[in-house]
């Protein structure tokens, strides 16, 4: 998996945007969208850094060195839902989240 598919499902795994994302590691949503579809290839060690603990995983899992993933590769129905997610503009991925959070109660 590379860098750029890692960031994005480690995203979603943390139901937060792209904007939000670059709200908290301070780049704009151009930067991460950038970031998630492998436009930018040598990233920078601070923003390396500041998106493994933004999305609380090692920079080494970040960059492909530990294959150790943050989610159970057993549970069919998660991977499904989670390729469905990620196969959706962004536009969708945030109506998404956005009613999600609403049935949650948020």
């Amino acid at each position: 998996m590379e860098i750029s598919e890692r960031i994005k499902l480690l995203r979603i795994q943390k139901g937060i945007t792209q904007e939000e994302l670059g709200n908290k590691i301070g780049v704009k949503k151009a930067a991460i969208n950038k970031y998630e579809n492998g436009i930018v290839k040598n990233f920078k060690r601070a923003t390396i850094q500041n998106l493994s603990k933004a999305l609380d995983v090692s920079p080494a899992y970040l960059l492909g060195y530990e294959e150790k993933e943050p989610i159970t590769e057993d549970d069919e129905l998660f991977q499904e839902n989670i390729k469905l997610f990620m196969s959706l503009p962004d536009e969708k991925q945030k109506q998404a989240l956005d009613f999600l959070r609403f049935l949650k109660g948020e």
